[in-house]
């Protein structure tokens, strides 16, 4: 993930360069003040992905709750922390470890069928295996749950939560 970023912005030579080719005028001075941020990716990639990833969640679960809850419904605090939790546990943890470390060497890149195995094990067997059940064990822990509750509703919506998944990021 980093890498491609890497090569996607670079300063070669004093001057910036996107995609291997020279970046128009205009754009350079924004692009340049995204460097820092760049190296911070590749300083930290797991503090930025945690931290970045808690932003985004809480965003979203906000957004979501305020679209679609009831006129009279109130908003879900612990829904809110829960995910922005999980954003900060999972995205700053294991799933950024599995795209910098374990998958490249169990499954190699470089080729389009390595490519695909990447996908296929993120999309198809992490839900399965890793995603979910640590996905409704940590937000269940911290909205409260215990922890035959949260395995009680892991239990529930495990099929319709791997097949979801599956099907939208496969």
């Amino acid at each position: 993930i980093l890498e491609g970023f890497q090569r996607t912005i670079v300063f070669k030579s004093g001057h910036l360069t996107m995609f291997g080719g020279r970046v128009s005028r205009r754009l350079e001075p924004v692009l340049a003040k995204t460097q820092p941020f760049v190296m911070m990716c590749q300083q930290k990639p797991y503090v930025v992905s945690g931290m970045s990833s808690a932003a985004f969640l809480t965003g979203g679960d906000l957004m979501a709750q305020h679209l679609t809850l009831e006129d009279d419904a109130s908003w879900d605090s612990m829904r809110t922390i829960s995910m922005a939790t999980w954003g900060v546990v999972w995205y700053g943890g294991p799933q950024p470890w599995y795209w910098i470390s374990l998958y490249p060497r169990l499954i190699g890149r470089g080729t389009h069928m390595q490519a695909a195995a990447t996908a296929f094990t993120d999309c198809v067997i992490n839900p399965m295996v890793t995603y979910v059940p640590c996905f409704y064990m940590v937000t269940g822990a911290v909205k409260g749950l215990s922890l035959s509750e949260s395995f009680a509703q892991l239990q529930e919506e495990y099929v319709a939560a791997c097949f979801g998944l599956t099907a939208f990021w496969f």
